[in-house]
């Protein structure tokens, strides 16, 4: 089995320096689409490869792009880590957290299959998520079951195995909740902050068009080809004639 994609080294650009990332629909229901959209627009690897890539390299590839347009969101983005807000199980307070980004993407596999007993197990791919959404799970499940010629009978085990083996997906935060003091376990799901990341970002970038075309004049074109460095300055002097 071939490794699967370095993230670190296809994810090549920041979201939010390009017109076509203004184009991204983040409230579409179709999520393996969106996160194959925002992949391939973003890094030096096509859409077809981003489909065929593990689901855990896809959620590492989201990571990798959060990591790289971090400089230019917010406080939690330049820090890079991920805070989620998450809730006890047993007495239902907040409990904060902080995911280091890095540390995360870290967490991804290369091996695009894992050894169960005799079966050679593939993880499951963009295009796998794709079928579950068209087809069903179940069809799904029955054509990765006889592709690695796996019995009926050890399914639900080589479904843990699986999951075990792709930490990022279905991954969990294992944390004591400070108010109760009772050990939780919550299920974080990390593609979901990293599209709100991106998503804010996007929020961002629109806002900052607004102001620098109504103030200026500016075309779209024009602010988009301006470093967000300097569009950070002029948006600061604007700021400073409304004060």
């Amino acid at each position: 089995m071939r490794p699967d994609l370095v993230v670190d080294r296809a994810v090549e650009r920041s979201f939010g320096g390009h017109a076509a990332d203004l184009d991204v629909d983040f409230a579409a229901v179709d999520r393996p689409a969106l996160v194959t959209t925002l992949l391939a627009s973003c890094s030096n690897a096509d859409a077809t490869t981003w489909w065929g890539s593990s689901v855990g390299a896809r959620t590492a590839g989201l990571l990798r792009l959060v990591m790289l347009t971090g400089e230019h969101a917010d406080a939690d983005a330049a820090a890079g880590a991920l805070r989620p807000s998450l809730r006890c199980p047993h007495c239902s307070d907040r409990i904060e957290a902080e995911l280091p980004l890095a540390e995360l993407v870290a967490l991804e596999p290369a091996e695009r299959a894992i050894a169960f007993g005799p079966y050679r197990l593939r993880r499951p791919t963009g295009a796998d998520l794709r079928t579950m959404r068209t087809e069903g799970e179940s069809v799904w499940l029955q054509a990765w079951r006889a592709e690695s010629g796996l019995p009926a009978v050890q399914t639900d085990a080589a479904l843990i195995a699986l999951a075990q083996a792709d930490p990022l997906v279905g991954f969990e935060l294992t944390c004591r909740c400070p108010a109760c003091g009772e050990a939780a376990t919550i299920e974080v799901d990390l593609e979901a902050l990293a599209l709100q990341r991106l998503a804010a970002q996007q929020r961002r970038l629109l806002r900052e068009v607004h102001a620098l075309a109504t103030q200026y004049g500016w075309s779209e074109a024009q602010i988009l080809n301006l470093p967000a460095a300097r569009r950070t300055r002029y948006l600061e002097l604007i700021e400073g004639l409304a004060a």
